[in-house]
């Protein structure tokens, strides 16, 4: 019994150091803790800091929190894309506001804040440009669902009107 104690006790202690050595996976939106605004901006833009990996293009990013109007906007460009191999609609990426993402010095802003909707103001620089961008949710059934993003330094756009 002794030994059986001993060899329980190694195996939590290798499991536990090989957790520890696990990298940190940033939340990812519409997952685990990223249900709020905040949360789900910080979500989109970590891979752009290099605090997770790129793995999904900018619609892929946004398709999990998009209100339906946004969503259906989002799933038509996908779909032009994935038939013609281009994009259709938009040329750059929205999350960078720019064609070569580049994104540094991200600073977020709670704007705006009620029960049932709330802003959220990314200012950073993509590739030495100030971009400011305002990630406007609305609470349906009880969800924080992402309705538009609004550039709101140099060229402004809405990605809803874009995407029209």
């Amino acid at each position: 019994m002794k030994s059986a104690g001993k060899i329980h006790l190694v195996l939590c202690c290798i499991a536990a150091l090989l957790l520890a050595g696990l990298p940190a996976r940033a939340a990812q939106p519409g997952q685990g803790g990223a249900d709020r605004p905040l949360e789900m901006v910080k979500a989109i833009y970590a891979p752009y800091l290099g605090k997770a990996p790129m793995t999904a293009s900018w619609l892929d990013q946004l398709a999990p929190i998009a209100a339906p109007r946004l969503a259906a906007l989002l799933e038509r460009e996908r779909s032009c894309q994935a038939q013609y191999l281009k994009a259709c609609k938009y040329l750059f990426d929205v999350i960078a506001n720019g064609e070569k993402p580049d994104v540094r010095g991200l600073q977020l802003q709670l704007a705006a804040p009620s029960k049932e909707t709330m802003e959220i103001a990314a200012m950073f620089t993509n590739n030495g440009a100030p971009a400011r961008l305002v990630y406007q949710f609305r609470k349906m059934g009880g969800k924080w669902l992402l309705e538009d993003i609004r550039s709101m330094e140099g060229e402004t756009w809405s990605l809803v009107k874009l995407l029209q």
